[in-house]
């Protein structure tokens, strides 16, 4: 079965449920501005690419009098902010969308380097609620950011040596999905993920190191 199609079976059963649940006395989630915090963990892997494109082992990689230290991909706690509009079209359908910021705390870079990194963006969101009752709703979100990344680093002098061979992209296009339930129309809780598709890199004629974080929260939002 292609992912395409086990997608499709899926949002039809999904979409069978609300129709079965249409006759309950329903809640329509409110509308309106919303603030929101997360937490979670953040997945950061940092992967090397030589000049031919090709990915190497990350260990013990030379770059230009600096050594790559740590591990390829280290998990650590990650704490998200975020303020925007909610706006339901129906019972089942809606949209928003937000401001948001997420910290992903210092993880290893670079020999006696730890770098954090803080993504800023706007996102909008696709919201289906596909189960409604008088007290609360389940629905399941998708939707595409744009913004960018900013990292911090623990040694600011190995980053100004470090940034004098290597240029950084912060730019970043994360993809959201995750399921929610609001409790009497104000209160959302969700889990979520945020999957980096353009990758932040740092770049030294075609050698490049990417940046990517790999998001998994629970939050809780208010809407007003």
């Amino acid at each position: 079965m292609n992912i395409t199609k086990f997608y499709t079976i899926i949002f039809a059963l999904l979409f069978n449920i609300s129709i079965a649940n249409s006759n309950i006395e329903q809640q329509t989630e409110e509308s309106g501005l919303f603030v929101g915090v997360n937490i979670g963990i953040s997945i950061m892997q940092v992967n090397f690419y030589d000049s031919y494109g090709i990915k190497k082992e990350w260990k013990d990689i030379g770059l230009s009098n600096f050594h790559l230290y740590g591990n390829e991909s280290e998990t650590q706690g990650n704490l998200g902010l975020k303020i925007g509009w909610n706006k339901f079209l129906n019972k089942l359908f809606g949209i928003r969308i937000y401001a948001n910021y997420d910290y992903s705390n210092f993880r290893y870079f670079l020999t006696n380097a730890k770098i954090a990194t803080e993504d800023i963006s706007i996102i909008s969101e696709f919201m289906f609620n596909f189960f409604n009752s008088k007290n609360f709703s389940i629905g399941i979100f998708t939707g595409i950011g744009v913004g960018y990344k900013l990292l911090q680093w623990n040694n600011m002098d190995i980053r100004s040596d470090f940034e004098k061979y290597y240029s950084y992209n912060g730019f970043i296009v994360p993809i959201s999905v995750g399921i929610s339930t609001t409790i009497i129309k104000k209160h959302k809780i969700e889990i979520s993920t945020k999957i980096p598709t353009i990758r932040t890199s740092y770049k030294y004629n075609k050698e490049r190191l990417e940046i990517n974080p790999y998001i998994l929260s629970i939050g809780y939002s208010y809407i007003f």
